[in-house]
């Protein structure tokens, strides 16, 4: 199981120094206990504590047990006053973090009567752990006695120090969650601006932002094709540049359009632009506006292949008409002589004349099928003309 307090309040050094700075005010020890009894802050530990009863195996193991308990006992109290294993008097007060208790704070040990300072129990478990007895005695007398009034005043400076310890771990833990917060913020804003470079990098689309007045501020891979430069040597040049002198007027009309009135500008238009070559290429480009900054984002698609296709398209439909027209002609061309060779092979009435006849019948008939062929053809080119010459 996790320390809650190690885990959410990770500078303990900025703790010690708070609680130290406050015992001194109150003029008290303590110690912070967590839920699993682990003390991990402690100021003006007494001896009898840390040399003798935690430092032995076996009553260090009862001083453990002891504190896990006190962690239980304590989340249901204001403060309270319990004998230890070993026979000693402690106050004890729960540190809340957001009305959850997360430690607990201890006053140091003490007798209530000098009685129970001088009990031979002591002596006893001296012998029993193997203390050094003159020692274990002088660590003992230094022990306070404390009267019932000052006990009670003990529990009251205890309480008025837990609430300021709960306090300030509040806000420790306000700004450590805040700052977590703002480095998962950091991050993702990290993984976005990764996924949206690698999308302007690889899009397959030359991009490239612009400032306002023109100049480059980033372009892509594609973006650098299509002018001939590498595009990391295009930032802080002007795009316009490349732009076909005929051109630029046009250009920034728009562009004062835009900054005046973005509704009222075209976000799409084709422009000719010259490469670094010096080779001429046709471009659609695309403007867009990036919101509360005054940055452009631009996208070009070279449509030099497709202006090409436009010119062979319009050759060959104009081709077409030109056959349909010597082919419309060539139909009375043949006939017209044709009736004429018949004509005159029926005059000469024999067996050659019968062959001329039979012979232009089928070249009549050949024709028929080309007026037929010119009528299907017709419907063709109709469609051809309709959705392919705009």
């Amino acid at each position: 199981m996790r320390d809650p307090l190690v885990d959410e309040t990770p500078e303990l050094s900025r703790l010690y120094r708070t609680l130290n700075e406050v015992s001194e005010l109150l003029g008290v020890r303590s110690s912070i206990v967590t839920l699993e009894g682990h003390e991990c802050v402690s100021v003006g530990e007494m001896r009898i504590c840390s040399d003798f009863h935690r430092k032995h195996t076996a009553s260090g193991r009862a001083c453990r047990t002891c504190m896990t308990g006190i962690g239980t006992y304590a989340s249901s109290r204001n403060s309270f006053v319990f004998l230890c294993p070993h026979r000693l008097w402690r106050v004890a007060v729960p540190i809340v973090l957001r009305e959850r208790h997360v430690a607990t704070l201890l006053g140091p040990p003490f007798f209530r009567s000098e009685e129970e300072q001088k009990s031979g129990y002591f002596l006893a478990m001296a012998q029993r752990y193997g203390y050094p007895v003159r020692e274990y005695t002088d660590a003992l007398m230094e022990v306070p006695i404390l009267p019932e009034e000052e006990v009670e005043q003990a529990r009251k400076s205890y309480r008025v120090l837990a609430r300021l310890l709960s306090y300030g771990l509040t806000l420790s833990h306000r700004s450590a969650v805040e700052a977590r917060d703002r480095i998962k913020v950091e991050e993702r804003l990290k993984r976005s601006e990764d996924i949206l470079r690698t999308a302007f990098e690889h899009t397959g689309t030359a991009m490239a932002v612009v400032m306002d007045d023109g100049f480059l501020v980033h372009a892509n891979t594609r973006f650098g094709e299509i002018l001939g430069e590498d595009p990391r040597l295009l930032k802080g040049r002007r795009w316009t540049s490349f732009v076909d002198p005929d051109r630029q007027q046009v250009l920034d009309e728009f562009h004062r359009c835009r900054k005046e009135d973005l509704a009222s500008a075209p976000d799409q238009y084709e422009v000719v632009l010259r490469r670094v070559d010096g080779k001429e290429v046709e471009v659609l480009l695309t403007v867009g506006k990036i919101s509360e900054r005054p940055l452009y984002l631009l996208s070009l698609l070279d449509i030099s292949e497709r202006r090409k296709m436009e010119v062979l398209r319009k050759e060959a439909l104009d081709q077409i008409d030109r056959n349909f027209a010597q082919l419309a002609s060539l139909n009375d061309r043949i006939r017209n002589p044709l009736s004429v060779i018949v004509g005159l092979a029926e005059i000469g009435d024999n067996e050659f004349s019968e062959q001329v006849i039979r012979h232009a019948r089928e070249i009549d008939a050949l024709v028929t099928d080309l007026d037929q062929c010119w009528l299907e053809s017709g419907v063709v080119r109709r469609f051809l003309k309709k959705h392919y010459d705009e």
